[in-house]
């Protein structure tokens, strides 16, 4: 577990999920700092207030105390970087930083959240944690992308919710083990680590096999995309699975309906009242969906789940509108 005091190196750390963690990290009392190959970036920006040194470039030199080494998944796979080859030859752990997520998530009193699936985790990631902090709540929350309204990819809480996005390549979410889960689409992805579509349904089975109980969503609770073949075939395998399923999307009770689009957005109707939202596309109102029911799910009330989507922009290069000129529209995706 992530220890006060413990001192902590971040190898990769200008990526959007390691800078966010080394900043919950440093949140919990741990001392971090980190480096990066192509240097700061716009994640590693709110780590200054932190007091998180961020250097440029890999070099030995920077494990000098270092009690632990958390990396990125890309390095990872890099045996031979001196500075990690460095910190095994002097018995330094070396974790992906995923793990110490993971650590963050599992502390007493947190109740552990996750988005999973090959699309739209971060836009819905980005939204559970925007109803979550528009109600009232205030969680911990971190995002595999730049949040503008948290000026960061991540957002330290004292809350009880721990909210992550939960990726899956090389497996990288089975060091979360939460006990509530939002469960987009699932296809064939990542084709260096996984051989084909049936790995990629099995490590999703692994990591829904792995989550933990709580008594505020009644033990283990699964929100799944209804319809979808790859979800569909996921939740075919879990055999013996002992936690509650809710389902949304076309062919269920919990569906979009009367969904319209214009130049600003989209409506829809759900639970009986008139929703809008600012996102583009029939995909992100199955993200939405799928936000607004896990946020029913953990006691958001109709009134501020109407509220707070229509007052929700957007994560950073998620169809990002970044320029509107003369008959032209760019979008950062």
């Amino acid at each position: 577990m992530v220890a006060p005091g413990e001192r902590l190196h971040v190898i990769g750390i200008a990526g959007a999920g390691a800078a966010g963690t080394a900043l919950l990290a440093a949140h919990a009392g741990a001392r971090v700092d980190g480096c990066d190959a192509a240097g700061p970036s716009a994640y590693t920006k709110p780590l200054t207030g932190e007091g998180v040194m961020v250097v440029t470039g890999h070099d030995p030199a920077h494990l000098e105390g270092v009690e632990r080494v958390a990396v990125s998944a890309a390095l990872r796979l890099q045996p031979d970087l001196p500075e990690l080859a460095a910190a095994r030859e002097r018995g330094i752990p070396v974790v992906a930083w995923q793990a110490v997520l993971g650590e963050l998530m599992g502390e007493r009193g947190r109740l552990g959240i996750a988005v999973a699936g090959t699309h739209g985790k971060s836009t819905a990631t980005a939204l559970l944690g925007h109803l979550l902090v528009s109600a009232g709540r205030d969680p911990t929350l971190e995002v595999g992308a730049l949040i503008p309204a948290w000026g960061a990819s991540a957002r330290a809480g004292g809350g009880v919710e721990f909210l992550a996005e939960a990726d899956e390549y090389d497996g990288n979410f089975l060091h979360l083990h939460p006990a509530a889960v939002l469960l987009t689409t699932i296809e064939m992805d990542h084709p260096d680590v996984f051989a084909d579509q049936d790995a990629v349904y099995d490590v999703f089975v692994q990591f829904l096999g792995g989550m933990s109980s709580h008594e505020l969503v009644g033990g283990k609770l699964l929100v799944a995309l209804a319809g979808d073949s790859g979800t569909e075939a996921v939740l075919a395998r879990l055999e013996g699975w002992d936690g509650r399923l809710v389902e949304y999307g076309p062919g269920t009770d919990i569906s979009a309906a009367n969904t319209t689009f214009d130049q600003d957005g989209t409506s829809f109707d759900l639970f009986g009242r008139r929703y809008r939202s600012r996102l583009a596309g029939a995909h992100n109102v199955l993200n939405a969906v799928g936000a607004l029911v896990m946020g029913h799910e953990l006691g958001i009330g109709p009134d501020a789940l109407q509220e707070a989507l229509e007052g929700f922009s957007g994560a950073s290069r998620r169809l990002e509108l970044i320029a509107d000129t003369a008959g032209v529209l760019v979008f950062d995706d």
